[in-house]
């Protein structure tokens, strides 16, 4: 399998809040982590090795290349942009992580970044869950979707769920409103705050 990706730095600063001079190498870097993390997740491993082939060999068909253009390419345009956020302000060099500073500009405080970096991983969740829909919508033109390999470690079934709301519910279930963990949803099961 040859890596392709599914979008390039230009079309990444084209479609993204990422201001045109920022230096190509280092926008580079996240598109690759965001396309296998995010969006593998989202069309599992199988259908993500078929895609990427097939750009690299362009045999593309027009529902595929209709999938990476209006669903694809935005999803992973806002996974880059939260990657590249989280690390917008700060440097790896060989002493130490250091904080960047300018004569125009001063680097974002924490709780700024933090609720940038949540309203950017919100869009792509949404972008996520919309390809999510349509490719269940689509099995019968996508069929891959739903295939994964069975003999091997290397293999991500594709994921229905997009959104990470940072909660757990040991043995509950979020989808299911009467499975909350004796919480909430079903008014059978809620808490008497006043004894």
């Amino acid at each position: 399998m040859i890596y392709s990706a599914f979008i390039t730095v230009k079309y990444l600063k084209d479609n993204s809040p990422i201001l045109q001079y920022v230096n190509e190498d280092e926008l580079q870097v996240y598109i690759r982590p965001a396309q296998d993390v995010y969006i593998q997740k989202a069309l599992g491993t199988k259908f993500y090795y078929s895609l990427m082939d097939k750009i690299s060999t362009t045999s593309l068909n027009a529902n595929e290349i209709d999938l990476i253009t209006q669903y694809i390419q935005p999803a992973l345009v806002w996974w880059a942009t939260h990657e590249f956020a989280l690390y917008a302000n700060y440097k790896f060099t060989n002493k130490a992580i250091s904080k960047q500073n300018s004569d125009n500009s001063n680097p974002s405080e924490l709780n700024e970044v933090n609720y940038l970096t949540t309203s950017i991983r919100q869009k792509a969740q949404y972008f996520t869950d919309r390809l999510t829909k349509h490719l269940m919508g689509e099995t019968t033109t996508f069929p891959e979707y739903l295939e994964y390999y069975t003999n091997t470690f290397e293999n991500i079934p594709s994921s229905r769920q997009n959104y990470y709301w940072g909660i757990y519910v040991p043995g509950g279930r979020f989808d299911d409103p009467q499975d909350c963990g004796g919480f909430g949803a079903n008014p059978g099961n809620s808490i008497n705050l006043n004894p």
